[in-house]
């Protein structure tokens, strides 16, 4: 009983970390004004009103920067 305790607290402690470091991440990127924050390639952006026709107001998009080649017809632009 003693061991599990343990190895639950140290993934609690572990996850906490991490969770920890991406605020501490994100925190630095706004004091030096990138404005969308790169998680591993992908930023997360709220839609503030309803703009676009195919997508509702308040809705959390998972975005992700593409080349400009890697852009086809239908693509949501953001």
């Amino acid at each position: 009983m003693r061991v599990l305790k343990i190895t639950l607290l140290s993934i609690m402690y572990i996850i906490l970390g991490f969770m920890l470091l991406f605020n501490l991440y994100n925190v630095v990127n706004k004091m030096f004004g990138i404005m969308l924050t790169n998680y591993f390639g992908y930023s997360f952006v709220c839609m503030s009103e309803n703009s676009s026709l195919s997508l509702e107001g308040g809705r959390l998009l998972v975005v992700k920067r593409v080349p400009a080649d890697n852009i086809e017809i239908g693509d949501l632009l953001v």
